[in-house]
């Protein structure tokens, strides 16, 4: 059967059905278009208008609006499923008109001029909604309205103190009021130049970025790294930078990893905080097309699939509510522990950014070129050095996993392993773990501690590669832990060589514990689970899953994983902690720590029902019949 065209129809079509549920929201919030929020969303007190109601909802349509308008074969009114008729320049024009009036209601109030604020992450793509409808919109407005924009956007850069892509927020904010300037508004060419310095100073290799340098590698390193740094460019095509320079250079680099993180299925990889922006990891990507000049590393056929199967992935799988808007949760059964504390009503559609594929004219590659099949389809295994990750694709399975060495923190950085048919458990806003594919110290009083610092990264040839990583407990204590993973098509084996710091007494009490792949269990489904001493095999029926655990040397307790805590009390949550399935099951083993050296060895596996977990799970039964 031949692959889906995906072609401009398919776009409009699913911008149509996304934006049903958004635009009836917009008209039940209020009337002016500068506010949005639904009934019963999360509403954070970040960036609320002087009447009290969100502002996200439409700063972060409002690039989407734009790409559309700035295309004129797109029409001007567009017909949404429920028979509403949404003229997308009203739209805009409202909002630009009355969200920055200080009389109207709904007035954005300014930025503050002493610490950061949301208004200073809206105002980026607010700034850049404004470039791309210059040509329609501007005319239309009086010099006061044209004031009122550029005093709210000046005010969203006095604060200048960010060290992360916090800086290309005022970046693209100085860079839209110093292309428009005809038109009355000015920026400072000297702050860009200052905000772009963090794009060096976060650098790792292979074209990755920290998040803030020392912290987080994740999606950033595709929208707002990727995205806004085309954006600048885009604007300022004759400004002279040679760390924007860099910048696009190693974004071209990174761009080529992109395909290496989506699946069969068109799901993506789920690592790293913001996942409720679903596809907006691929709006970088989009700008880079936007942009051309050839910054653009994946072909427009590529990039036009990948983005129609991401989508349509995240939209069968239930990202839209009973409102017809998205959700702040992954899914309908998903676990809070996927959504980052700041995340509200409004913001999942950071990831309309992506839609600058309409503003795009039908001779261009990515409508002109035939859809392309991604990676996926032949399989592949790429280490790479700099961020410290293997990249995985499994053919017959079709399956994508990233083997993740460098980051440290909770659930959704410090795991081993991250996979598109396996995703992850995180409980509550704070993501804390519960120990899938990731090692800690477990403290006496229950603290699960883990590495301090990833002291080094061997990523090999992506088959054995090694890290050492400092754990540390608050009294200083801990250990210098040198981790091998033997990595296969099936899963892949941990052995760690503990050494105790030197001079340092093993807190009282205290435990290694390590987890394996998770199982995720929907609600009324009943998973078989079976044990045998060290080793643990849990299996789906109905999807056909499996995931399989073993300890080979040094474990001397397993236990199982079901529902918000483990049997032995190693682990516990507040509620079913899956991003997709809410309810999961994994193997959890644990070992004293000691004073002295100590080897850990276990077997990690996931993959189809009656597949590798169930043999291993055999072999083990076999091996202990015969002693």
């Amino acid at each position: 059967m031949p692959a889906p065209a995906f072609d401009r129809a398919w776009f409009h079509r699913t911008f149509a059905r996304l934006a049903t549920g958004w635009y009836r929201t917009l008209r039940e919030t209020s009337p002016s278009c500068a506010v949005w929020e639904t009934p019963d969303g999360v509403k954070n007190p970040n960036f609320k208008s002087a009447s009290g109601k969100q502002c996200d909802g439409v700063t972060r349509w409002m690039p989407a609006l734009a790409a559309w308008a700035a295309q004129p074969a797109n029409p001007a009114t567009l017909e949404l499923e429920d028979g509403a008729k949404l003229n997308v320049k009203q739209v805009l024009r409202d909002a630009f008109v009355h969200a920055f009036d200080p009389g109207h209601a709904d007035f954005w109030g300014y930025g503050f001029p002493d610490t950061g604020n949301q208004r200073q992450v809206e105002s980026s793509i607010v700034a850049w909604s404004l470039w791309l409808s210059r040509d329609w919109l501007l005319p239309t407005l009086d010099a006061q309205q044209r004031g009122n924009i550029q005093k709210w956007l000046a005010s969203c850069t006095d604060y200048t103190d960010h060290y992360s892509n916090w800086s290309l927020f005022t970046a693209t904010n100085h860079a839209a009021r110093i292309a428009l300037a005809e038109y009355g508004f000015s920026g400072d060419a000297e702050a860009i130049r200052r905000d772009l310095i963090i794009g060096d100073e976060v650098h790792i290799a292979d074209g990755w970025l920290w998040d803030g340098k020392y912290h987080g590698i994740d999606y950033y390193n595709f929208w707002v790294w990727g995205s806004h740094h085309c954006y600048l460019r885009a604007m300022l095509p004759a400004y002279d930078s040679p760390m924007l320079d860099r910048a696009l250079d190693r974004f071209e680099q990174r761009q080529r990893d992109l395909p290496l993180l989506i699946d069969g299925s068109g799901r993506n990889v789920l690592f790293g905080r913001s996942l409720p922006y679903r596809w907006g990891w691929l709006s970088g990507l989009v700008a880079a097309h936007y942009l051309g000049q050839g910054r653009a590393t994946v072909g427009g056929g590529l990039t036009r699939a990948m983005l129609a199967r991401n989508l349509q992935a995240w939209l069968d799988g239930g990202s839209l509510n009973e409102h017809g808007t998205l959700r702040e949760r992954l899914s309908p059964n998903g676990s809070d522990g996927g959504r980052s504390a700041y995340i509200n009503c409004g913001h999942p559609y950071w990831g309309m950014q992506a839609f600058l594929c309409l503003a795009l004219d039908d001779a261009h590659p990515f409508w002109r070129e035939p859809a392309a099949a991604p990676p996926i389809e032949k399989g592949f295994l790429e280490p790479r050095q700099g961020p410290g990750m293997v990249l995985q694709g499994i053919k017959d399975r079709g399956e994508v996993r990233l083997y993740n060495l460098r980051n440290t923190g909770g659930a959704l950085y410090g795991k081993w392993v991250y996979s598109t048919a396996f995703p992850c458990a995180s409980s509550t806003v704070k993501q804390l773990s519960v120990l899938d594919t990731q090692l800690a110290l477990r403290l006496a009083d229950g603290t699960l501690v883990g590495p301090r610092e990833i002291l080094e990264v061997d990523v090999n040839d992506g088959r054995t590669v090694h890290v050492t990583a400092d754990y540390r407990a608050p009294d200083n204590t801990g250990a210098v832990v040198h981790t091998t993973l033997r990595i296969d098509e099936d899963g892949y084996t941990a052995e760690h060589f503990i050494r105790p710091r030197r001079n340092a007494e093993a807190p009282q009490g205290a435990q290694w514990v390590e987890g394996g792949f998770t199982l995720g269990v929907p609600p009324g489904t009943e998973p078989l689970v079976e044990r045998h001493a060290l080793a643990g095999l849990a299996e789906d029926p109905t999807r056909g899953l499996a995931v399989f655990s073993r300890a080979l040397e040094g474990w001397t307790l397993m236990s199982p994983f079901a529902g918000t805590k483990d049997e032995a009390g190693l682990v516990s949550c507040e509620e079913p902690p899956h991003v997709i399935d809410g309810g999961c099951r994994h193997f959890l083993f644990a070992a004293p720590v000691s004073n002295a050296p100590v080897q850990l060895a276990a077997r990690h596996l996931a993959g189809a029902k009656n597949g590798a977990p169930r043999k291993a799970f055999g072999e083990a039964n076999q091996q202990w019949k015969a002693i």
